[in-house]
């Protein structure tokens, strides 16, 4: 009796699977978005940008490319660029920063802003992009969204730096 009851079991589950041929077809990959971003990183070089005292000022560079946009025909686009910081470990983000303009599409343009200071801790730089037509209003629909994560920095608490060196 058992062994009646399992195939009958297995042959509900498996039909509740659905038959193979049946399924929906894979997803089609999407297509790849026409933002490109190098970065976004601390705006020094080598590790004094990635280790940090807390209180200083927070400073990031990226680099911003747009390739051509299907449907759109201008030699330039509407960019906005979100920066934040997201700390390692638990859910905090520090925004620290918005950076908006005209991009020409196919030439790369360095952006650099200048944000708050971070709490101590480690956290990883964050880029929110969204491209639109030239000109665009509020109400507009982007062109495109491309999220970025960066570079890592570390801000020490002034304290135990002090501490470290003694």
């Amino acid at each position: 009796m058992a062994w009646s009851l399992t195939t009958e079991i297995s042959h509900s589950f498996l039909a509740a699977l659905g038959d193979s041929s049946r399924r929906p077809a894979d997803p089609q990959p999407s297509q790849p978005s026409p933002i490109h971003v190098d970065g976004p990183g601390p705006a020094e070089e080598g590790t004094r940008g990635t280790f940090r005292l807390a209180g200083q000022l927070t400073a990031v560079r990226m680099s911003l490319q747009v390739s051509p946009v299907d449907g759109v025909d201008a030699d330039a686009v509407d960019f906005i660029a979100d920066v934040a910081a997201l700390s390692v470990g638990n859910s905090d983000r520090h925004p620290l920063g918005t950076a908006s303009g005209a991009v020409t599409i196919g030439q790369p343009i360095s952006l650099e802003l200048a944000g708050p200071p971070l709490p101590p801790g480690m956290h990883r730089l964050e880029a929110a992009v969204a491209i639109y037509g030239r000109h665009h209003q509020l109400d507009d629909r982007p062109l495109g969204r491309h999220r970025i994560l960066g570079g890592l920095v570390h801000i020490a608490d002034p304290a135990a730096a002090l501490n470290a060196a003694r």
